[in-house]
Parts: structure tokens; C-alpha cells; sequence
């Protein structure tokens, strides 16, 4: 079953205006984080958000499995398979094995102690250049999956 994440992973390095124009996307209007931000992004339904690059050329897909600050919102939607929705660092490596690249617990200004995370590549026939990375919180429970290019 196609799913709209992998949908949107699978549409990576396409433009805002393809994106658009193919229906994939909703007809909303670009959004930034703060004045002066020259990277985009659109929320495409609750913990589902897309981002993109300067010239609006998809750059990154964002799912939000656990709410860890205040006014993120857990996505509802079906994920693509093998992910489910409540999952830890055991079960990815479990599931995927070793990551290609990763990152251990770190302590972030405002967001406080975070897991880190782990980097899986995508097969590259079916998503082009895109690794899933697993981000983690303290207690390595999946809190989003994002998937962007390599």
C-alpha cells in the first residue's frame, strides 16, 4: 500500500510548483519558521511536514511519531511498511540493522536531552538518494522520522 509519507519521500527533489501542479500536495501556501528564514516548509496535515530548499525544491519529509514540545502534534496517518508507529532504537536496529551513520544522546538549548539518532539509505531504485533517519528521545523512543536527501 502507498502511503502519502512515501508518497512524499518518493517525491523529493521535486519543486514546490511540480508538486502542486502533480496534485501531490495540498493548495496551501508555503510557510516559514521566523523572518528571514529562506527555507520554506508546509504542513501537510498534523505531524506530517515537508520543507523545502531556498529555491522551493523539496528537501526533507518530517513525521511526527511522539509529541516531545509544546505544539507539535503526533501524525495519524498510516506509515509505509515496515514502520509502525510506536517504536524504539531496539526495534530500528532490529528491523534495519546498523545504521550508516549515527549520532548519540545530546543535550540541545530549549529542547533539553534528546537520544540522538540513526541514519538508514533508502534502496536507491525506489527513492533515488534519501536515508530515513531516526531520531530519538532520552528514552530511544522513535519520536520523528525524517527523510531527506543524501
Amino acid at each position: 500500500m502507498t502511503t502519502k509519507v512515501d508518497e512524499y519521500v518518493k517525491s523529493i527533489g521535486k519543486s514546490y510548483s511540480v508538486l502542486l501542479a502533480e496534485g501531490t500536495i495540498p493548495k496551501k501556501s508555503l510557510q516559514y519558521l521566523f523572518e528571514g528564514d529562506h527555507e520554506p516548509y508546509l504542513t501537510v496535515e498534523d505531524g506530517l511536514s515537508l520543507s523545502f530548499s531556498e529555491e522551493k525544491i523539496l528537501q526533507h519529509v518530517y513525521v511526527t511519531l511522539l509529541k516531545t514540545v509544546e505544539g507539535t502534534k503526533e501524525y495519524k496517518g498510516p506509515l509505509p511498511e515496515p514502520l509502525v508507529k510506536q517504536i524504539n532504537q531496539s526495534w530500528v536496529i532490529e528491523r534495519f540493522g546498523a545504521p550508516v551513520d549515527s549520532k548519540g544522546p545530546v543535550t540541545l538549548p530549549v529542547l533539553g536531552k534528546k537520544g540522538g539518532w540513526d541514519a538508514y539509505s533508502l534502496d536507491p531504485k525506489v527513492y533515488g538518494s534519501v536515508r530515513m533517519i531516526f531520531q530519538y528521545t532520552e528514552s530511544l523512543a522513535v519520536n520523528v522520522i525524517h527523510f531527506k536527501r543524501n
